[in-house]
C-alpha cells in the first residue's frame, strides 16, 4: 500500500470469513500491557507460533490498533511470514487534541491513521474498521465518521462500527445509526451495566455484530484479593464474592468468568488477550469445557448488578501504561 492519499477507485476486498467465536487481542504483541502481565511484550517468534497455533485451532479474528505499539506492524509482518488466513480488526486512532483540529487537519488524520494500519498490516483494504473513541463519530458534526462511510462505499472497509469505552449511553447512541455494523464493548463478569441497558439485545435485534473485550478486566478478575485490592481498592468485596461463587460452582475462577463470557448468545466474539502458547492453549481448553450451571449465572448477575464505573473502566484506575 503506498503512503499517497486514499483514491476514489472502487477496491474489492476479500470475502469476509465467519467470526470465530474466540478472537485475540494483540496489544501485547504490542507492548508491555495488562495489570497481571508479568512477561512484558511477547517476542516475535512466539507471536508467529501463536498465531500459528489459534489457526490451527479455528480461532481466525484478531484486534489491534495504531495505539497498541508494534502490534499492527507485528501482525502484519507475523501473517505474511506464516501464510494464514484472519479477519484483523484495527481502529482509527486521532491525535490526543483531535476535539481542537479543523475540520482539514481530521482529514489529514483520519486518512494517515488508515493508511498508517493497511501499510503496517500489510493490507490494501481492511476487512473491519473502527472508531478507537465514541467522541471521534460527534466532533465536527461526525466529519471523521462521514470520511469512514466514504471509504467503505469505495470498497476500502469491509465492515465499520466502533469500539465504545465508558459505558452503555455511547453504545445506546451508535445503536440509532444504521451505518454502525459491529460494536465493541468491555463486558465481563463484573460489567453488567451492557446487559441492564439493554445494549446486548438491541444489538441482536438491530443486526449489529457485538464483540466483547476485557474478559478478565485485564487480569484483576484472576488475583488474589489483596493484590488485586491494592491495584483497584473498590475491587475488594466483589472479588471475595467472585471466589465465594466459583467456590460454591466448584470450578476455577479463570473458567468461570471465561466461560460466563463465552456463552452469551448475544455475544459474536470475546476477544482475549495472550502472551504464550500456553495461555492459548488453557483458553481453548476452557471454551470446549461443558457450560455453567443456571444458577452460577445467576448468582453472578445478582452478584455483580451495581459494580460502580471506578471498578469496571480501567481508565478511572490509577494505573499509567507506556
Amino acid at each position: 500500500m503506498s503512503s499517497k492519499s486514499v483514491g476514489t477507485e472502487q477496491m474489492r476486498l476479500p470475502r469476509l470469513q465467519r467470526l470465530s467465536r474466540m478472537g485475540l487481542g494483540t496489544v501485547q504483541f504490542g507492548f508491555d500491557y495488562g495489570v497481571n502481565n508479568a512477561r512484558g511484550q511477547v517476542p516475535y517468534d512466539e507471536v508467529c507460533n501463536i498465531l500459528t497455533s489459534a489457526s490451527d485451532q479455528g480461532v481466525n479474528f484478531l484486534d489491534t490498533s495504531r495505539l497498541y505499539g508494534a502490534s499492527e506492524s507485528v501482525l502484519g509482518k507475523a501473517v505474511a511470514e506464516i501464510g494464514r488466513d484472519f479477519t484483523i480488526c484495527t481502529k482509527l486512532d486521532l491525535p490526543s487534541n483531535f476535539s481542537e483540529l479543523s475540520e482539514k487537519e481530521i482529514g489529514e488524520a483520519v486518512n494517515a491513521s488508515f493508511m498508517g494500519s493497511c501499510e503496517s498490516l500489510q493490507l490494501d483494504t481492511l476487512p473491519m474498521y473502527l472508531l478507537h473513541n465514541f467522541d471521534y463519530k460527534t466532533t465536527h458534526g461526525g466529519y471523521a465518521w462521514s470520511l469512514l462511510k466514504e471509504m467503505k462505499a469505495k470498497g476500502l472497509i469491509g465492515k465499520l462500527g466502533v469500539s465504545v469505552g465508558r459505558g452503555p449511553d455511547e453504545a445506546l447512541q451508535c445503536l440509532q445509526d444504521p451505518e454502525v455494523e459491529v460494536m465493541q464493548i468491555p463486558f465481563n463478569v463484573f460489567d453488567q451495566r451492557w446487559k441492564r441497558a439493554g445494549v446486548l439485545s438491541q444489538c441482536r435485534e438491530k443486526g449489529i455484530e457485538l464483540i466483547n473485550r476485557s474478559t478478565y478486566l485485564q487480569g484483576l478478575l484472576l488475583m488474589s484479593v489483596e493484590k488485586a485490592t491494592g491495584l483497584v481498592p473498590v475491587s475488594r468485596e466483589r472479588i471475595k464474592k467472585l471466589l465465594e461463587i466459583a467456590e460454591i460452582a466448584k470450578i476455577p475462577v479463570k473458567e468461570l468468568v471465561f466461560k460466563y463470557v463465552l456463552e452469551n448468545p448475544y455475544i459474536k466474539t470475546t476477544i482475549v488477550g495472550v502472551d504464550s502458547i500456553e495461555q492459548l492453549e488453557e483458553n481453548i481448553r476452557l471454551q470446549n469445557m461443558g457450560p455453567l450451571k443456571p444458577e452460577t449465572i445467576q448468582s453472578i448477575e445478582t452478584a455483580f448488578l451495581d459494580s460502580p464505573d471506578e471498578l469496571v473502566n480501567p481508565a478511572l484506575w490509577n494505573i499509567s501504561y507506556p
